[in-house]
């Protein structure tokens, strides 16, 4: 019927990083919480887009009511339970990494959908696993990311990721999974399309997410050029999320 037609094209998917957007000290701002509650009601469909694998998502925001579904690591989606997407990293490429970080004396997470293990280093409370424990690790798990524990100045070796590199870290996803990747196979699944959907974010991540959507919110403590093209830039950080929805559905965007 036309109701439902008309329904169904007010439908926005929206995506939502975690940290430092939704979670802060790992803690979730009730003023975002209720107002993704409020978005939710609103019929839109609601999804995490994160960097973390499947294996290491926050649980108390996982137990928000307010989720259709999650994407992780740009290579792992769910949409209402339902795996949609899953693509994990070959044992060659795996080895490649944990052969680099012996040569140069760096230490590396593995975040996979079962969870989440370090090798040479304890920048993160995990601690780390021997080489022998990191192999046998194989095939258990799923590998969907890494984070390397410094700027990494070459990629010798290591095959079949992309890269991004922060203040004191590097993060790398596999080889055409991104965060936008994964967003546009979402919205192919749910049968809408780009010019239905937002992003929120904070960080350089998120910068092929906010640039995919048709609305990009980013927040307040964002780098700079994040914010040169955002749709919002928000004047919070912690309560940013809910700020920005709060203006999307005041403006009749949502």
């Amino acid at each position: 019927n036309k109701d439902m037609q008309k329904d169904r094209k007010n439908v926005y998917a929206l995506f939502f990083d975690i940290d430092g957007t939704l979670l802060f000290d790992g803690k979730i701002p009730p003023e975002d919480a209720e107002a993704l509650q409020k978005a939710k009601e609103r019929g839109h469909k609601l999804f995490i887009n994160t960097g973390r694998s499947r294996g290491n998502m926050p649980q108390n925001l996982l137990a928000l009511p307010c989720w259709s579904g999650c994407c992780c690591g740009g290579a792992y989606a769910e949409i209402d339970g339902r795996i949609i997407f899953n693509k994990t990293m070959s044992f060659p490429d795996y080895l490649h990494i944990l052969d680099y970080c012996e040569r140069r004396g760096c230490g590396v997470a593995v975040e996979s959908v079962e969870g989440f293990h370090t090798y040479r280093t304890d920048r993160w409370k995990s601690p780390p696993s021997s080489r022998e424990e990191m192999l046998k690790l194989f095939p258990e798990i799923q590998v969907t990311k890494v984070t390397f524990d410094r700027v990494l100045t070459d990629f010798d070796g290591l095959t079949g990721l992309c890269f991004t590199q922060f203040s004191t870290y590097t993060e790398a996803f596999l080889k055409g999974c991104g965060k936008a990747d994964i967003m546009k196979k979402v919205i192919c699944a749910l049968g809408l399309d780009g010019g239905h959907t937002a992003a929120f974010g904070d960080s350089l991540n998120d910068r092929d997410m906010l640039e995919a959507a048709a609305v990009s919110a980013v927040m307040a403590h964002a780098p700079d050029e994040l914010k040169k093209s955002a749709s919002i830039v928000t004047k919070t950080s912690e309560n940013g999320v809910a700020e920005a929805l709060e203006k999307l559905i005041g403006d009749g965007v949502l």
